[in-house]
C-alpha cells in the first residue's frame, strides 16, 4: 500500500469526494514527497484541490505565525470545506521557536472555523512508515486478536501485569 493510497483513505474517512474544495496547506519548510501524496489522493478522489504554502511572516522584527499576520490566508482558507494542515516533522525541535501556520486556539483559527471548515492537523514523522499503521491490514488486526485470546487463556496470569494498589 503506498503512501498517497493511505492518505486516499484518510480523506475519504474525511468525507472529501467528489467536488470537495480542499486545502492541503503547509509552511515554507515541507517534505515534497509527503505534499505529492496528499495531493494524488485528493485528484484520485475528484476533489477540488489546492496546496498553499504559507510564506514566512515577520511582524515588528519577530517571526510570526504566517496565518495570523496574512488575512488574505485567513480568506483564503474559509473558502474550504476541508483543509489538511501537513507539518513537517519533527517541526518543533528541527525548527525550534518558528511558530505554526495558524495557531489552534487563535480568534482567527475560531474565525476559520465559524466558516464550517473542517480541520485536520497532519504532523507524523516517517509518513511512509508511520500512517500505513492507521490502517492495519485484516491479518494483522486477526493476529492481534489471537494473540490477545490467548494472553487471556487461564493460566498465564501471572504474565499479565499485576494491578498496582498505592497506599494512601
Amino acid at each position: 500500500m503506498t503512501l498517497s493510497t493511505v492518505l486516499e483513505k484518510t480523506m475519504k474517512k474525511c468525507k472529501v469526494g467528489s467536488g470537495t474544495k480542499t486545502i492541503i496547506l503547509t509552511p515554507h519548510i515541507y517534505d515534497e514527497g509527503f505534499l505529492q501524496a496528499f495531493t494524488e489522493a485528493a485528484v484520485r478522489l475528484g476533489a477540488q484541490a489546492m496546496r498553499i504554502v504559507a510564506p514566512p511572516a515577520e511582524k515588528n522584527g519577530k517571526i510570526v505565525s504566517s496565518g495570523m499576520a496574512n488575512p488574505y490566508l485567513i480568506d483564503l482558507l474559509k473558502t474550504a470545506e476541508i483543509v489538511f494542515e501537513v507539518m513537517p516533522m519533527p517541526y518543533g525541535a528541527v525548527y525550534g521557536t518558528l511558530p505554526g501556520i495558524m495557531p489552534l486556539y487563535s480568534d482567527e483559527f475560531s474565525e476559520i472555523l465559524r466558516s464550517n471548515v473542517r480541520w485536520l492537523n497532519f504532523e507524523i514523522g516517517n509518513p511512509e512508515r508511520n500512517v500505513p499503521r492507521l490502517f492495519p491490514s485484516d491479518g494483522l488486526i486477526k493476529r492481534t486478536i489471537l494473540v490477545r485470546n490467548e494472553w487471556s487463556a487461564p493460566g498465564l496470569s501471572r504474565l499479565r501485569p499485576r494491578p498496582v494498589h498505592l497506599s494512601r
